[in-house]
């Protein structure tokens, strides 16, 4: 629980928790307002219950803000002074409620929120496998698990044997992970390269192109019995003799052992060659001569290492590939899309950063060795969408709640008790306009009225008020009752 929230639920959507914590706090500031309009006309009511009489005020009930209005209007100044504390107090509760509920739709908002929390679940997924030397265009695949890797923060200390299906949006724990084969690896990130093109030459290999390139390469490509090299170039080119933009992609692999490596030597490299002379003939090589005007590189050095023999051999990551020209053509199919829209707009172009380089990597790995389908479930930790409450407002909604109820209770408890006692006692607007009736009534019967005899003399008096408020006039001379 993040301080000062607490999480509500993980399947709710928060504007269904906002439209309906708006009404709950609507009805709560209705019965606030309205328990203590009943508490203060109990406190009056008390008074009469005791003494027989009591002070008018004392039994001025109100609930919304319109008779608020009409209060402070009647008043004036005099609401101000300590006889009328009571009637105060009374207005500024039940303004604030009145308020409140009609700011419900801001509480609830500022109330509740949408946030994440990371739970261990049992996660749905693939176990990798030994059958695929390689794959080829799978770039909505690659596309989708580097997004997973970068935002579950998966280090590149490790290759995956193991990914969770794409519905999950996991976080790396890296006590929940056992992986076979663990990796350390140099980053050089982007940094310019002085480089030449000396064309075909001999037509042999690509450091007979630019010899330039053996400068930034580990040392070990140098011993060509042991060691694999591919590359592949792509981009765009706006003129016949002139790359504008290419990505150079060169990938070596050494490993220790030829059938079952325990140790593997992998480096990859980006080179961004930016107006880089293109040959005219078709019998030239990929690059005419000449000198490349700019030229930045990244690069990822990494050794493998078989540090955790698998219980099964058929199911752990499977590096040792032959098929290694795949692995760089993979690199040069997945990021030529986005080489191509940034040179043709004038965008500034990077190559992408070492730990990009080798995060591609994994997940061409990942996606390779489970297109054997093996479905498994581990407890994998797991962000999920929650929809939160402010312990702050849930607080004052509780103490609130409590406090109408006790309320509540009193009241109904005070009215059962003294019902008979209470029953002329007027509260409403209503009973006081049909109590204006009843002194009418009796005023023109009763000669006594009169000699100024109180209210409470006619208190008994027991006619149906219904008929009387039907047939009262209210004219410049008063209440008038036909006979």
């Amino acid at each position: 629980m993040a301080k000062g929230w607490l999480v509500l639920s993980t399947e709710w959507k928060l504007e269904d928790v906002q439209a309906g914590l708006n009404v709950i706090i609507s009805v709560i500031c209705v019965l606030a307002a309205w328990t203590t309009s009943r508490f203060y006309w109990q406190k009056g009511a008390t008074t009469f219950l005791k003494t027989r009489n009591a002070k008018m005020p004392s039994l001025l009930t109100f609930s919304t803000l319109g008779e608020i209005i009409d209060i402070i209007q009647t008043f004036r100044r005099s609401l101000l002074s300590s006889h009328h504390s009571r009637i105060l107090i009374q207005c500024v509760i039940i303004a604030t409620f009145s308020i409140a509920a009609l700011l419900s739709g801001p509480i609830s908002s500022f109330s509740t929120r949408e946030s994440s929390r990371i739970y261990t679940v049992n996660v749905d997924g693939f176990l990798t496998t030994t059958h695929h030397e390689s794959i080829t265009s799978a770039i909505v695949d690659w596309n989708q698990t580097l997004h997973k890797l970068d935002r579950a923060s998966f280090p590149p200390d490790q290759l995956l044997d193991f990914l969770p299906a794409p519905n999950y949006d996991w976080r790396y724990n890296g006590g929940q992970w056992n992986s076979t084969w663990t990796a350390e690896c140099e980053f050089v990130e982007p940094a310019p390269v002085p480089l030449t093109s000396f064309g075909d030459l001999n037509g042999l290999t690509l450091f007979d192109q630019i010899p330039g390139l053996l400068t930034i390469v580990p040392s070990w490509f140098n011993d060509t019995s042991t060691r694999r090299v591919h590359w592949v170039s792509s981009g765009f080119y706006d003129q016949q003799n002139r790359y504008k933009d290419l990505f150079l992609f060169i990938f070596g692999t050494r490993n220790n052992s030829i059938i079952a490596p325990t140790q593997i030597n992998i480096s990859v490299s980006c080179v961004h060659l930016h107006n880089s002379p293109r040959p005219t003939q078709e019998t030239e090589a990929t690059w005419a001569a000449g000198p490349i005007e700019l030229a930045v590189y990244s690069q990822a050095n990494c050794r493998l290492t078989y540090s955790r023999p698998a219980t099964d051999e058929l199911h752990r990551a499977f590096p040792w590939t032959n098929s290694t020209n795949q692995i760089v053509a993979a690199y040069g199919d997945y990021f030529h899309a986005d080489l191509v829209k940034r040179s043709t707009s004038g965008q500034p172009i990077q190559p992408p950063s070492s730990r990009v380089l080798f995060q591609f990597y994994q997940a061409y790995h990942i996606t390779k060795d489970i297109q054997y389908v093996h479905k498994i479930s581990r407890p994998i930790d797991v962000s999920q969408r929650t929809v939160e409450l402010s312990i702050v407002f849930l607080a004052i909604f509780i103490l609130l709640t409590i406090i109408i109820l006790a309320l509540v209770i009193r009241y109904l408890l005070f009215c059962r008790r003294y019902h008979s006692g209470i029953n002329p006692i007027p509260d409403s607007r209503l009973d006081w306009m049909l109590q204006s009736i009843k002194e009418a009534s009796v005023y023109a019967s009763n000669p006594d009225w009169q000699e100024g005899k109180p209210l409470g003399t006619y208190t008994h008096l027991r006619h149906d008020p219904i008929p009387r408020l039907e047939a009262a006039v209210y004219a410049d001379e008063g209440i008038i009752i036909p006979s």
